[in-house]
């Protein structure tokens, strides 16, 4: 499963990945520090951080951030969906906030799903993992184990 992250926080981003990779071992992150980078690799074919290129066709799922500097995430979510490569790839929108405008218009844009960056990441990891594992499975890819899940802290109980 190929899953693109776009965040611009760079702990936050790398703490994603991490969670996202443990998951299950055919999950491969890429991930942009911007909207504008994620643009780039997105519709040009880009070399991101890491050396991580997104290709048309074989992306399964994007998590956004909402509040980024520069274009926001809302704007990033109505670009892509707006190409028709990745028009059937879900985006999960994440955020710290919690208003029902900003959910709203995730949706109306064209959002599948939206987190709210809890304070504890645990909770954090359990959302991106459910995220993951209802996505999976609309795209045949692999279920994931939650009895085994493991965050940067440990076993989640």
């Amino acid at each position: 499963m190929n899953i693109f992250v776009v965040e611009d926080d760079i702990n936050q981003a790398m703490a994603t990945r991490l969670a996202l990779e443990r998951l299950h071992h055919n999950i491969h992150v890429a991930y942009a520090k911007n909207a504008e980078q994620a643009l780039a690799m997105l519709m040009k074919g880009s070399v991101g951080p890491g050396g991580h290129r997104v290709v048309p066709g074989e992306l399964h799922l994007m998590f956004f951030d909402v509040n980024m500097p520069g274009m926001n995430g809302l704007e990033l979510l109505k670009q892509v969906k707006h190409n028709p490569h990745y028009l059937p790839v879900p985006v999960v929108m994440f955020s710290c906030n919690s208003f029902d405008d900003q959910m709203r218009q995730c949706y109306d844009l064209g959002a599948a799903a939206y987190i709210r960056k809890p304070i504890d990441w645990r909770e954090y990891h359990r959302a991106l993992a459910g995220a993951v594992n209802y996505f999976s499975t609309l795209c045949g890819g692999p279920s994931i184990d939650f009895s085994g899940l493991l965050t940067c802290g440990g076993a989640v109980k």
